[in-house]
């Protein structure tokens, strides 16, 4: 039986917030510096403990957002798919 994801934490001093509340933002047609500004816009917009779920069609630009995002003290993990990029992201409270 095959694997369909891979999940791994990127660099993070928090786990990944349990919470019920999630939002998704699909930025496969996005490309640098635009993933970024509208991560983060779409974060700015969300309450504390909310996940946002971004989807991206490379793993280079998940891993770009990521460390961006890790750098203002958001939890963030990336998540392989089958053709795409998943960026978890927990917004601290």
């Amino acid at each position: 039986m095959q694997k369909h994801a891979e999940s791994s934490n990127i660099e993070s001093n928090r786990p990944i917030s349990k919470t019920n509340k999630k939002s998704t933002l699909d930025l496969r047609d996005e490309q640098c510096p635009f993933t970024f500004i509208k991560t983060k816009l779409k974060l700015e917009q969300m309450d504390e403990n909310e996940l946002l779920e971004v989807i991206f069609s490379d793993e280079r630009v998940a891993k770009d957002v990521a460390k961006s995002i890790q750098s203002e003290e958001y939890s963030a993990e990336i998540v392989r798919g089958r053709g795409y990029w998943k960026l978890v992201i927990a917004k601290p409270d």
